[in-house]
């Protein structure tokens, strides 16, 4: 296994020895209940007397490595022996799958300390202390949600172009966390499943959250292998109606029940929230959430119709603002215009004023003269 790991930490892209080798991989770990010695990260220190928050199988800590934060997913240590050897299988396979991603919207994993919560496991990754991007939001209004969006589908199409392809299959803005530099980042791949030959079996039905599930998941009659990958495609698209109404899909039905009822029977549609006023997204976003899986487009169509949405957006903005700027000018032109003038005809008048001053300096002893001599010199 640690040959494996190493040729897949030497190789780039996602081309067809990298696949082989990651399910060789992950072959290994399944059947042996290993991981290889290289996922061992030593020198973590945990932080706290308690954990930060609390999950249905796994509780976060806060820890450091090298004097830097990091999270630290703890498995819960249950009593029986059947439930303590799933979870160790389901946590191996997430390690074994979050270890070969690498991309800027991906969360890093740094490894697994066996020791610091023994019995129990825990993996190892970057604290984010912008937390998970619905909660960056709450604090921050004014933050681009756009451009949250366009860095999400950027996770979702590399996953999706691995060859088979991975599936995060529980995507929610829980599970997107906000970088110090302010990108996000996909996190929590306990669901995630790398697309071969199986069906997805009663260890996938009806996990993760429900309200971000495709009717397919919902019921298994209606699942298609073919298009697995747009279960990922409905949840960004009930993922983009949370990240811009800051609640979750169906948020008006309260009951699980009911919310299934919604979605398998009634065929509802979403409501649109009224925050969205962008048209041509909202239309984007029912593709998204088709009922029919065949429908839905695939994550780098998905990447291309939004980053024109993008293109057409900033067009828009920049012919406002040349608009905006003309609309300035106009009237800075006609003020100067008249500034310029009235300048103009104060120069002009302070020269006409000084001709007729010396005009009168020069004509008013000639003038005086001849008034004086008419008057007291004697006639001829």
């Amino acid at each position: 296994m640690d040959a494996l790991q190493a040729e897949l930490d030497r190789l780039e892209g996602n081309d067809r020895y990298r696949s082989a080798c990651m399910k060789a991989l992950r072959y290994l770990g399944d059947q042996h209940d290993i991981l290889p010695s290289s996922f061992c990260c030593r020198g973590v220190v945990r932080e706290g007397k308690g954990s930060v928050w609390g999950g249905g199988f796994a509780d976060i800590w806060k820890g450091s490595l090298s004097e830097k934060p990091v999270c630290l997913k703890v498995l819960r240590f249950f009593a029986t022996e059947t439930d303590r050897e799933r979870l160790k299988k389901e946590f191996f396979h997430e390690a074994l799958i979050w270890r070969q991603l690498r991309h800027p919207n991906i969360l890093p994993f740094l490894g697994i300390a066996d020791e610091l919560f023994a019995p129990s496991l825990c993996m190892v990754s970057p604290w984010m202390a912008n937390g998970n991007l619905i909660r960056f939001l709450e604090g921050n209004p004014l933050h681009d949600r756009f451009q949250s969006i366009l860095e999400v589908v950027e996770g979702i199409n590399y996953l999706h172009e691995f060859d088979p392809p991975i599936v995060h299959a529980d995507l929610r803005g829980a599970n997107i966390l906000v970088t110090d530099n302010l990108t996000c980042c996909l996190a929590d791949f306990g669901l995630s499943r790398v697309i071969e030959t199986q069906v997805p079996g009663s260890s996938m039905m009806l996990k993760g959250s429900l309200r971000w599930l495709p009717p397919e998941i919902m019921d298994y009659s209606l699942f298609k292998h073919a298009y697995f990958t747009a279960i990922d495609i409905y949840s960004f698209g009930c993922t983009i109606i949370e990240i811009y109404s800051g609640q979750p899909p169906f948020s008006h039905v309260k009951n699980e029940v009911a919310m299934l009822n919604e979605v398998l029977t009634v065929k509802r549609e979403h409501a649109r929230p009224h925050v969205f006023d962008d048209d041509d997204l909202w239309s984007l976003v029912i593709t998204c959430l088709a009922f029919e899986p065949d429908v839905r487009p695939s994550a780098g169509e998905l990447r291309q119709s939004l980053y024109a949405l993008r293109a057409a957006r900033d067009a828009n903005s920049t012919a406002d603002r040349s608009s905006d700027s003309e609309q300035i000018a106009v009237p800075s032109l006609i003020g100067a215009y008249q500034a310029t003038t009235v300048q103009t005809f104060l120069l002009r008048g302070q020269k006409v004023a000084l001709v007729l001053f010396w005009i009168g300096c020069v004509l008013l002893p000639t003038s005086l003269i001849l008034y004086l001599r008419l008057k007291y010199l004697p006639h001829a």
